[in-house]
């Protein structure tokens, strides 16, 4: 009775080292997996900023190639006024 008892602690005690090795396996593949994802993260966080940068620049220069657009339009009608009067009072020359 005693061997079965002394028997039954050693294969309890190798269950729990099979056990806690494993368990150490398992922590150091989740650390090495939160490692990368964490890299990952930190890649993808400097690549928004890089997108956000040249949307910027873009909104920018959307924002001023319109006002230019505008101006220069504005320039021609009234450019256009200009050789209207011209031309009405026959001062072609």
């Amino acid at each position: 009775m005693t061997n079965l008892f002394v028997l039954l602690i050693v294969v309890l005690l190798l269950v729990i080292s099979f056990l806690i090795y494993k368990n150490a396996e398992i922590r150091k593949r989740h650390a090495k997996t939160m490692e990368q994802l964490h890299q990952m993260i930190v890649a993808l966080n400097q690549r928004q900023k890089m997108l956000n940068d040249k949307v910027f620049i873009s909104d920018e220069y959307n924002s001023n190639y319109r006002k230019d657009m505008k101006n220069l339009g504005d320039d021609v009608v009234e450019l256009q006024k200009v050789f209207m009067e011209i031309i009405s009072k026959g001062n072609i020359n």
